[in-house]
């Protein structure tokens, strides 16, 4: 359906209606080809900046995270989280009216997640997004569209209220507690600090377990890319094509750690959103 939106395919029947002199910006995760391996991440912002908004090219660079270093590493360097923030710089460098935008926080981390909601936030278009991560839809989503049995039904508000609003078929009526007129108040307080105290011990058993399951990926993510830095810097470097072998093996060690820093996003990813969902749902119980 955000293909559709997006322009980026034809509907097999009906058609599309845009307002004159929108632009439309379109981000999904298998857009890496347009990233042209052998030009730097300075290179891939200026062919999408203006006279107008070159100025804020290195700024945007710096905001996902980029440093004064990362300007000339090339496209074919990039881990996937890395070509994620590179491809949804350029799209928040260009005047777009409206973003398409499919699952737009895989393979980042915290920090550019953040920067992303907060860039998203000070966008002053629209924005149509789908997403897995519970968290991102209740803090950007200001209205929620359901597709069911053919029908399209638009609510307004965050994904929590859409939620609040359509229920769970399935759920029970929790039973009124039935209280015995000789209950004193004093009993009454003690069962409810009991059951405070079991809720709260509920829910750090539930939670305790998937952060620290974030932060043990978090770590690693944050090791793996030191040591790609650290090898990043040394291929740079003139003098170690001296030593072709050396430099061969270099290059193999740091494809190795591109390929396990992708595989570290992925289960990052998966991670918080579990435990996303997992506070969301139990922030009401």
């Amino acid at each position: 359906m955000l293909r559709l939106v997006a322009g980026v395919a034809e509907p097999d029947a009906g058609h599309r209606l845009l307002a004159d002199g929108v632009k439309v910006g379109y981000f999904a995760q298998d857009q890496y080809e347009v990233l042209d391996p052998e030009r730097t991440l300075h290179q891939h912002m200026l062919e999408v900046a203006d006279t107008q908004t070159t100025p804020y090219v290195r700024p945007v660079l710096g905001a996902f995270l980029f440093g004064e270093d990362d300007l000339d590493k090339k496209a074919i360097m990039l881990s996937g989280g890395e070509k994620a923030r590179l491809l949804l710089a350029r799209m928040l460098l260009q005047p777009f009216g409206l973003l398409v935008m499919d699952e737009p926080t895989n393979h980042l981390d915290i920090a550019s997640r953040e920067v992303l909601e907060q860039a998203l936030k000070e966008h002053q278009g629209t924005i149509v997004f789908t997403s897995h991560d519970r968290r991102f839809m209740d803090t950007l989503a200001t209205s929620v569209i359901e597709l069911k049995d053919g029908k399209l039904t638009r609510y307004p508000g965050n994904y929590s209220y859409y939620i609040s609003k359509v229920g769970d078929p399935f759920a029970k009526e929790p039973e009124p507690t039935p209280q015995a007129s000789k209950t004193s108040e004093r009993e009454l307080e003690k069962d409810r600090k009991r059951e405070e105290a079991e809720r709260r011990n509920r829910l750090y058993r539930i939670l305790k377990p998937l952060k620290d399951r974030v932060s043990a990926v978090e770590e690693r993510i944050a090791k793996l890319e030191e040591e790609l830095a650290e090898i990043d810097d040394k291929l740079v470097q003139p003098s170690l094509y001296e030593d072709p072998a050396k430099a061969r093996e270099l290059g193999a060690l740091a494809r190795e750690l591109r390929a396990e820093l992708d595989v570290a996003y992925d289960e990052w990813s998966m991670a918080a959103e579990e435990l996303s969902m997992a506070e969301l749902e139990h922030s009401e119980t």
